[in-house]
């Protein structure tokens, strides 16, 4: 049993040594802070030795490093000082990257410094990468201070594209000057044809090349705020200097998603997303104007977006025109909803609208979508050319209220008014039909006189409406009328009867239909006030808030034969204690003989 207890332990022992030997690894930090057991010669004196050795070779680098980088690097790398302490190492990193970034930044300052069309700035631009690739050998060496190196190289890359940007700038003034002068002499009596359109031909497609590259640099550097900038500068001048041969390329090719991308990107950055909605109003206005309503709720792309509307209309009044057309009021109306209380927002809108108003052109740009049902539209557009007689296309605004009648749609002329000022942009007056369609949906069913009534009281008023039109023409006449409202328990007088039928009787025929007789039922003529209101309207027959004398007396007799023009002056002069002009009624006044009588 000691015999097979021995060689157990004897075969276990080796594992267990293993295992402690694993967990206590020594480092050259632990080492040098300890120091050595065992004698000089022993493993850890050996190495301890080695370790100091290797930290006077990096320590001695590190101090010409500035004038030999390469020997630090070399040192760093070098098998005979892999076992360097951990603070040791992070000091020759730190010192060599220091003198690579110092040598790099001092190159990339002295290229950035010089101006994109200085002809030092290529000389400059070489050196600085040079420099770059000679840092890259370093790299392995500088610890984390290497990504230094990657963002300059980024930056170098920046500055080349900027003068890129420079010089396609130029090259496209340049053609924009060749076009122009090809036009000028193509008018010219000694003007050769073929050489004009070829070379026109040849200045279209340097063109489209000079586009296509500042576009395809302008998707590549969206996210570098400064070389967007640069490139939507150059973009912009092209596009004012190019005039439209410049600006259809640039639609053709895309610009409106690329500009409207860097805009969403470089929100924080106004100068950047300025210059981009600019240019994008410059190439379509309702590119831009299709921005701002898409991005209704980024309050910084709305406020550059309409500045940038009102820059585009002062430089070029014309364009008031098609912003007007492109749906730019519209556009307004959802700024103005959303952003209200912001006050540089509410400047720049209004600003706007006030240019906008002096435009006669109409929107483009439906308002909201018209949902009506078939049926619906087949009896708006009936009622349309019920009234159009002269198949104009379109009727006048005094027609307007005909229509509201036909329709079964009741409003005050306020409201009427109201509802032609929305639809009629330029003024004229006249409504043609998209704007009468819009407008008749924009009330719904749910503003006609029927839905005021329950389907059951609607079919009640019906039975009794035909019950008492004698002649079945649909209309009621005084009497006919003063037979119906007695029947539903009203009590009108005749001369109220009459003012009611004057109210509602848009065609002056002394009758009225079953619509207007609908609105009649849905006032309270049993109201004295009401029937005041109504009996004063019915003397009204100017419509200007006061009977006149000799219209009163007229209609007074017209009732009843037993009042004499003394009588009706006596009642007049009775009555008066507003004004002292005899010749009128105002309303009060009226309510006072009414009150005598």
């Amino acid at each position: 049993q000691l015999g097979c207890t021995r060689l157990a332990g004897d075969a276990v022992r080796p594992e267990r040594r293993g295992l402690r030997q694993g967990t206590r690894t020594l480092t050259a930090d632990s080492l040098l802070a300890k120091g050595p057991k065992g004698g000089r010669d022993s493993p850890q004196g050996l190495r301890h030795r080695r370790v100091m050795e290797g930290h006077g070779r990096v320590e001695g680098a590190m101090l010409t490093a500035e004038y030999s980088p390469h020997l630090l690097a070399a040192a760093l790398s070098s098998k005979d000082n892999a076992d360097l302490s951990t603070q040791c190492r992070m000091q020759a990193e730190s010192r060599l990257a220091t003198v690579v970034l110092d040598r790099v930044r001092r190159s990339f300052l002295c290229t950035s410094l010089a101006h994109p069309r200085s002809d030092l700035r290529p000389g400059r631009l070489r050196q600085l990468n040079e420099d770059l690739s000679w840092a890259n050998s370093f790299t392995s060496s500088m610890g984390e201070k290497a990504k230094e190196v990657g963002r300059f190289r980024e930056d170098a890359k920046a500055l080349e594209a900027a003068g890129r940007a420079q010089a396609l700038r130029r090259e496209a003034a340049a053609c924009a000057k060749e076009i122009e002068r090809l036009d000028i002499e193509e008018k010219a009596p000694w003007a050769k044809p073929d050489d004009i359109s070829r070379r026109q031909a040849a200045c279209a497609e340097r063109c489209s090349a000079i586009v296509a590259e500042t576009m395809e640099m302008l998707r590549a550097w969206t996210r570098h705020g400064e070389m967007a900038k640069e490139l939507l500068g150059a973009l912009v001048c092209m596009a004012d200097v190019g005039g439209d041969e410049f600006r259809l390329e640039m639609d053709r090719r895309g610009l409106g998603m690329a500009a409207g991308a860097v805009a969403d990107v470089w929100a924080s950055r106004p100068e950047v997303a300025r210059l981009a909605l600019r240019l994008l109003g410059m190439v379509s206005v309702e590119l831009l104007i299709s921005h701002i309503t898409e991005a209704i709720q980024e309050g910084t792309i709305v406020c550059l977006g309409v500045a940038a509307l009102n820059q585009l209309t002062r430089d070029d009044p014309r364009l008031i025109d098609d912003v007007a057309e492109q749906g730019g009021r519209e556009m307004l109306d959802e700024v103005d909803q959303n952003w209200s209380s912001e006050r540089m927002i509410s400047l720049q809108s209004l600003n706007l609208r006030r240019k906008l108003r002096k435009s006669s052109v109409k929107s483009l740009r439906p308002k909201k979508p018209v949902e009506l049902a078939a049926d619906d539209v087949v009896r708006i557009r009936g009622c349309f050319d019920a009234i159009d007689e002269d198949q104009s296309g379109s009727i006048e605004a005094e027609e307007l209220a005909v229509a509201f009648q036909l329709m079964g749609i009741k409003a005050t002329r306020q409201e009427i008014l109201e509802a032609l000022a929305e639809v009629d942009l330029d003024g004229s007056g006249k409504v043609e039909w998209p704007e009468f369609l819009y407008l008749m949906s924009r009330y719904g069913t749910s503003m006609t006189i029927e839905a005021q009534f329950t389907q059951e009281r609607l079919a009640e008023l019906r039975e009794v409406f035909s019950a008492f039109d004698a002649n079945g023409d649909s209309t009621l006449d005084v009497k006919e009328l003063g037979l119906v409202m007695r029947s539903v328990g009203l009590c009108p007088t005749d001369m109220e009867i009459k003012g009611m039928i004057n109210e509602v009787d848009a065609d002056q025929s002394g009758r009225i239909e079953f619509p207007e007789f609908l609105y009649l039922m849905s006032r309270k003529v049993s109201d004295p006030e009401n029937q005041h209101r109504l009996a004063f309207q019915f003397f009204d027959e100017e419509r200007d808030d006061c009977i006149q004398r000799r219209i009163f007396i007229r209609k007074m007799q017209e009732l009843s034969s037993e009042f004499s023009v003394e009588d009706l002056d006596e009642m007049i002069f009775q009555a008066k204690f507003e004004n002292a002009d005899l010749d009128t009624l105002t309303y009060k006044e009226f309510i006072k003989m009414m009150m005598r009588s």
